[in-house]
């Protein structure tokens, strides 16, 4: 996930007081009559209400209970604040309550809606249940989904150029909530080829290389089959709604997971080794990883120079493990050091990495600050993290519909003496 944000990339409520005259650029959306919204945003709303209701339950308050949790009707303005943001944290690659100087109290104003809101914001999830179930584990932004007083909300999401999630609740109270719009839901469009590598094989013949294109419910959207030895082929893809791409021989998924960032790039099939890698390129060439990767190294680096431990450099190859397990891991909902008869050691090999490593894995709630409480709560995976013989790692993260997926690799090899170039996007 690709965003700029301080500390260690928690999602945010804010309630905020100060109020500027500002300027927004989507036109203000009238109350009543028909509101135009995406299936996704028209998703948030009723998974926030569902959480309304299950509170409701939780607390024993019937349906004639006057203190009960209403469910949020939609309000214009309040969808106009949220889009404008979402747009605006997408295009900054920064998640964040204020941008360009303004808060959410000042967008309110622009638009025109009477009363002071709250505002959830959040990057990186996958799809609206992950980003709604951000929220829920995370008390203040529970609290504000929760709230007793606040009776409408606005929806916003949008992509960053790599196509990264981001969103915006906008919750408030004001007499517009006594004539909501009617919701009109959008259909979608379809997605369009964001990248495209070649896939070429490498070492045997009579086996059939197929590349597959997973939705997040694990069907096949597309493939490619028989290409055969010595040849390659070129394969469109778009990493939109949430589809990711395997190489997969006889059925057997390789430990390669193609991202956008391989768009370009030739990857060769070793059936030797089982694993799908990229032509040989020099240890000094220039890695690109996530802002979120870039945050997880620092924290890790952050505890260990609490212990006046040197800093993990990063390794390319490491990171290629450990992106491709932790979006194994994912996709078939298994956390475990070995999958389909690999352990860690088997897929540093299979990239030529030099020396054995130890890995750390977690699947969980959502927000590095957790990942890093939970190790630090475990003895034994602290006593790799902070294993002073370790100098470089990698790290991979993804996510399914119910988790959010961490995989590091520790390693030490003369690789160290000749780190790539980290590149953040």
């Amino acid at each position: 996930m690709r965003f700029t944000s301080s500390g260690l990339f928690v999602p945010l409520v804010m309630l905020s007081t100060a109020l500027l005259t500002v300027v927004e650029t989507r036109p203000v959306l009238a109350q009543g009559g028909e509101l135009k919204v995406t299936s996704i945003e028209k998703q948030v709303l009723d998974l926030v209400n569902q959480e309304r209701e299950k509170e409701n339950v939780r607390l024993g308050k019937g349906p004639n209970d006057p203190s009960r949790l209403k469910p949020y009707l939609p309000n214009a303005k309040l969808f106009t604040i949220a889009r404008n943001h979402a747009e605006n944290m997408a295009q900054q690659n920064k998640v964040d309550h204020v941008l360009d100087g303004k808060n959410p109290i000042n967008r309110a104003k622009a638009v025109g809606y009477p009363n002071f809101v709250g505002e959830c914001v959040a990057g990186g999830q996958v799809d609206p249940a992950a980003a709604v179930l951000s929220w829920m584990n995370s008390p203040p932004h529970r609290s504000g989904l929760l709230s007793a007083k606040d009776k409408e909300a606005g929806i916003g999401n949008a992509q960053s150029a790599d196509t990264t999630n981001v969103w915006c609740f906008v919750f408030g109270n004001s007499p517009e909530s006594n004539n909501p719009p009617r919701l009109v839901v959008e259909a979608t469009q379809p997605s369009t080829p964001s990248g495209a590598i070649n896939v070429e094989y490498v070492n045997d013949t009579g086996s059939r290389l197929n590349v597959f294109t997973y939705n997040s419910k694990g069907t096949v959207v597309k493939s490619i089959t028989s290409i055969k030895q010595g040849k390659s082929r070129k394969f469109e893809y778009a990493i939109g709604d949430r589809s990711t791409v395997y190489i997969n021989l006889d059925q057997v998924v390789s430990d390669k997971r193609i991202t956008q960032a391989d768009a370009g790039k030739t990857y060769r099939f070793d059936k030797t080794s089982g694993s799908s890698k990229p032509n040989p390129t020099p240890p000094d060439t220039n890695l690109v990883i996530s802002v979120e990767e870039k945050q997880m190294l620092d924290a890790l680096n952050q505890l260990r120079a609490l212990f006046n431990i040197p800093a993990l450099k990063a390794n390319s190859k490491l990171f290629d493990a450990s992106r491709a397990h932790a979006s194994h891991m994912a996709r078939v909902e298994r956390m475990s050091h070995e999958l389909d008869g690999k352990t860690p050691n088997d897929r540093v090999k299979a990239l030529d990495y030099p020396a054995t490593v130890e890995e750390v894995y977690f699947g969980g709630g959502p927000g590095i600050d957790i990942v890093i409480e939970t190790w630090k709560a475990k003895p034994a995976l602290m006593t790799k993290i902070l294993n002073q013989k370790f100098t470089e790692i990698g790290i991979g993260h993804a996510t399914n519909p119910d988790a959010s997926v961490w995989n590091i690799n520790l390693g030490a090899s003369p690789e160290a003496n000749n780190p790539p170039t980290v590149i953040v996007k």
